[in-house]
């Protein structure tokens, strides 16, 4: 029986790798489908969606509105939803990452991974938050908020936290 966790993923890091100086400009180049995922973030995602959250996974993602559909083309060129499982409709964008905090109270997040801090600084009202493989520079400008998360640098360590 799947459990009533609802379960937030960032794109930009912890499922679209930021490799090559990825910014969130480089969406709006044309070189955007060539970016890879994350190691083993498809099928981490996967398991998750069957074992634990079922319907329950959203992606939220700050994009400016010209990047927007870049992001879902990046998701269906990788054929994303068929291979974890995740909804389409699950996908949320928003323009400020302060604005993630509201989106994730609407949906009703508890959990949610991101790769940058001050996005989960935010999020108060998310019980778990999970700061996937960091930027050094971004963590020490944040890192007064560092006590409120729980730090990892693959999807492996998730899966062992969030399997049955």
């Amino acid at each position: 029986m799947l459990n009533k966790e609802v379960l937030g993923l960032d794109i930009g890091g912890p499922i679209i790798d930021m490799v090559n100086d990825w910014t969130p400009d480089f969406f709006i180049n044309d070189e955007y489908l060539k970016t890879p995922a994350v190691q083993g973030a498809f099928d981490a995602i996967r398991q998750l969606v069957e074992k634990s959250f079922g319907e329950n996974v959203f992606l939220l993602s700050v994009r400016r509105t010209d990047s927007q559909n870049k992001t879902l083309t990046w998701l269906d060129h990788y054929d994303f939803f068929n291979l974890t499982g995740v909804k389409r409709n699950n996908v949320h964008f928003c323009v400020k990452r302060a604005e993630k905090a509201g989106i994730c109270q609407n949906l009703g997040i508890n959990i949610y991974v991101d790769d940058k801090l001050e996005n989960l600084s935010y999020m108060t009202m998310v019980n778990t938050r999970i700061l996937f493989k960091p930027n050094p520079e971004e963590v020490s400008n944040f890192s007064n908020f560092l006590s409120v998360v729980q730090r990892v640098d693959s999807w492996q360590e998730i899966l062992q936290k969030y399997l049955p």
